[in-house]
């Protein structure tokens, strides 16, 4: 009963793993695996397939999937394929490789490929700092004085005397 399920969904999940590869044909390559900010790092565009890398732009969008993110291209070209990205911002930053093409309905988007980056700050935040020490003088100023509450209370104060 079981096997009659089982074969036609092996053979679905087999032949996904032998075509889904083929779909991803293109990856980016940076050359720094976090990068820094105002720091320029190389971002490579890598494919199997036969690409005309003069339709291909590169967009990198800071803070992806939030209601504050912002794209921007990238047009410092060192060769076709290979852009030269310098960070503006710390962050997560989602790189993607895109190919024009004019169609039928007018210009047409296709991604090619997608890459995450974690950009780092470059030096020690100074806001940062001042929002950790705030805190911990917050939250441990009020461990401190809440201690010291507890210990000046003696229970022969509180009891009625009959």
């Amino acid at each position: 009963m079981h096997l009659k399920r089982f074969i036609p969904n092996a053979l679905f999940f087999m032949i996904m793993l032998l075509v889904g590869p083929a779909v991803m044909s293109a990856e980016l390559i940076c050359d720094q695996d976090y990068p820094v900010v105002d720091q320029t790092v190389l971002v490579q565009l890598k494919s199997t397939e036969n690409i005309d890398y003069n339709m291909v732009s590169l967009l990198a969008e800071y803070r992806p999937n939030s209601a504050t993110n912002t794209t921007r291209e990238i047009t410092d070209r060192v060769r076709p394929g290979v852009w030269r990205f310098t960070p503006q911002s710390a962050g997560l930053v989602q790189l993607r490789a895109i190919q024009n093409a004019d169609s039928v309905k007018g210009r047409t988007q296709n991604i090619l490929a997608s890459k995450n980056i974690s950009v780092k700050f470059n030096g020690l935040p100074g806001y940062g700092l001042l929002v950790l020490f705030t805190a911990g003088t917050i939250l441990f100023g009020g461990i401190i004085i809440s201690v010291a509450h507890a210990l000046k209370f003696k229970p022969s104060d509180n009891v009625p005397t009959t």
